[in-house]
């Protein structure tokens, strides 16, 4: 069973790895949950490695980058930017509110300690 699932992964990610990845990461979420209920031995999708990797670390703006930003942006953009490197947030993560253009304030989490937006929270306007 598990060359089934291993030959769809790789016909999958001949064209889209990181899909390929995304798919089995849930199938073995199915197949865990079917193995500690029982229903299965095991997870025949467990060890399987992925086909997609990236490393993100050449994109992390320097001091450099966010001055030579600040010096040429709008007022609007600068204090996104501004929000978004005290809230540890990329720009386009910040949920913007189209009719008022503001940018919300992360300050709620969620169960597994991820930073979610809450009404609450409040806007902060550009």
């Amino acid at each position: 069973m598990r060359a089934v699932f291993a030959d769809y992964h790789e016909k999958i990610g001949q064209d889209r790895p990181r899909e390929a990845d995304n798919r089995m990461t849930v199938l073995s979420l199915v197949f865990s949950y079917a193995a500690s209920r029982g229903t299965i031995k095991m997870n025949p999708l467990e060890g399987l490695e992925r086909l997609y990797s990236a490393d993100r670390s050449e994109i992390i703006w320097t001091e450099a980058d966010i001055l030579k930003f600040m010096a040429g942006a709008p007022v609007e953009l600068q204090r996104a930017l501004i929000l978004a490197i005290h809230t540890g947030q990329r720009y386009g993560f910040a949920p913007v509110s189209p009719d008022t253009q503001a940018v919300a304030v992360w300050a709620a989490m969620n169960s597994r300690g991820e930073r979610i937006f809450s009404p609450e929270c409040g806007w902060f306007s550009l």
